[in-house]
């Protein structure tokens, strides 16, 4: 939303530009740098979303995988001094 605002006042007329001068700040800025700056904001918001939905990896996450890994599978042998019952 603010770049837009930001494209907007870039095509603002040349007696909006002159007060905008006066006042400093934000607004005296040229309006080809607020169009840049909007922009700028409209792309990085875009990959912002498009993370965010999952479109676009970020570089930043680490690789979360929902596969688990296999538990250890038991010893095949008794443990040392492990006692071996025997059931009929």
């Amino acid at each position: 939303m603010f770049g837009l605002y930001r494209m907007r006042i870039a095509f603002r007329n040349k007696e909006q530009d002159a007060r905008a001068r006066e006042k400093k700040g934000l607004y005296s800025l040229p309006r080809r740098t607020h169009f840049l700056f909007g922009i700028l904001y409209l792309i990085l918001g875009g990959f912002l979303v498009a993370t965010g939905l999952g479109i676009v990896k970020s570089p930043f996450r680490h690789s979360t995988t929902t596969e688990q890994k296999a538990p250890a599978s038991a010893p095949t042998s008794p443990a040392s001094g492990a006692v071996e019952v025997e059931t009929r």
